[in-house]
């Protein structure tokens, strides 16, 4: 068939992460380690570091004097270094519920000197706002980072489940040149039960003229399992877009049920579906949906 035809010799040559990526959904892109020391080494009884400032009054580890007010992520250092989970979980809190406000001081901690285990907590609360600005900056620690802490902070993006988040992460899948992260933001896109992400994607296709994103995109349209996005796949099987229609298509007869049956057999009456690749296409996704809808094949 062409699409997969073209699928095929786009992807040709490259190496076998990129075929991993298209092939494989649920890859975690790493396997996660715990925050190594906060989670597994706890002494609830260790006391803040403590030291004269310059004045003679007491100032805590982070220098900050201990009167005076520090910011949620100052507390959030300071409680990482005690190994306080207590204070962590609430710095945490005291940061996610000021929402796309906490931003600017979560990113300030990736540009820090504050160490790994910190940072992944900022990728936590980062997740855990799960806003478009939030996601976009987690995103954004994640390309400037290496190492387990890269590993982690991928793993962070599986807390997203706002759809407000699919903006950044339908551009984050359309780069094949960092695979871990393509990967990652595809299997999020496809574990929201929402109609957004088949929105967004369908979008993203519609304004990609580089093959291989377009390819990338229709992949993943392809593999879209949740109900909610039908009437978004059924409108896109009558695009003129051979590939974005035949790969909406196979993702209505991968969600199944007669909802989807219906919706199959309806574009089966257009005339563009009728001849060539898209009524051959077309034929195998409604005997796919048959079978999952009980109908038979």
């Amino acid at each position: 068939m062409v699409a997969v035809g073209i699928f095929l010799l786009v992807f040709n040559g490259k190496t076998p992460e990129h075929h991993e990526a298209l092939s494989d959904p649920g890859h975690a892109g790493g396997r996660r380690a715990s925050k190594s020391a906060t989670k597994t080494v706890l002494n609830k009884e260790e006391t803040p570091p403590v030291t004269a400032d310059r004045g003679g009054g007491p100032t805590l580890a982070s220098g900050a004097p201990s009167g005076s007010p520090r910011s949620a992520s100052e507390q959030l250092k300071d409680a990482v270094a005690r190994k306080d989970s207590a204070e962590i979980d609430a710095s945490l809190g005291r940061l996610i519920s000021k929402s796309d406000e906490s931003i600017g001081e979560l990113q300030a901690i990736f540009q820090s000197d504050a160490d790994d285990d910190t940072k992944e907590f900022a990728g936590e609360a980062l997740a855990k706002i799960g806003t478009e600005a939030a996601t976009r900056a987690l995103v954004g620690a994640i390309r400037r980072t290496g190492g387990q802490l890269r590993d982690n902070l991928l793993h962070e993006l599986r807390g997203l489940s706002n759809t407000s988040a699919c903006g950044p992460l339908v551009e984050a899948l359309r780069d094949l040149k960092d695979m871990p992260l393509h990967r990652e933001c595809r299997t999020v896109l496809l574990e929201m039960n929402s109609r957004v992400p088949a929105e967004t994607l369908v979008a993203a296709m519609q304004n990609t003229t580089t093959e291989e994103e377009r390819i990338a995109l229709a992949f993943t349209i392809s593999m879209i399992h949740s109900e909610a996005a039908v009437p978004v796949l059924a409108e896109a099987g009558r695009s003129r877009d051979d590939l974005l229609a035949t790969r909406s298509f196979m993702g209505l007869a991968r969600i199944g049920g007669a909802t989807a049956l219906a919706e199959l057999l309806k574009l089966a009456t257009s005339p563009m579906n009728q001849s060539g690749e898209r009524a051959a296409e077309l034929r195998t996704a409604i005997g796919r949906a048959r079978l999952t809808s009980g109908t038979g094949p």
